[in-house]
């Protein structure tokens, strides 16, 4: 399944994991301008969000993270840009 999406400089939900586990197998993010990006995880188990990273990126830099984020019933990644519309796009299995 594949998701796309923009963020915005307020870190919102860009996934939440239904009944079945699954894995964000790919992870992408781009914007034109220079940007900062931070991606999150959301442990419903734990009621915890831990920040996974923040990177400092240039004007039209694409960054793709492919680590795969396993993912329970419950469990949300997060993301947030310094600039509003980043565009995102999710992989998952």
């Amino acid at each position: 399944m594949k998701l796309n999406g923009k963020i915005s400089t307020i870190p919102a939900k860009i996934y939440t994991c239904g009944t079945q586990p699954v894995s964000v197998v790919s992870i992408r993010f781009n914007n034109p301008v220079a940007y900062n990006v931070t991606l999150s995880k959301f442990d419903k188990q734990t009621n915890q969000t831990i920040e996974l990273y923040t990177l400092n990126l240039d004007a039209g830099d694409t960054v793709t993270d492919t680590f795969p984020y396993p993912l329970s019933e419950g469990d949300s990644l997060i993301a947030s840009a310094s600039v509003a519309k980043t565009t995102y796009s999710l992989v998952i299995k």
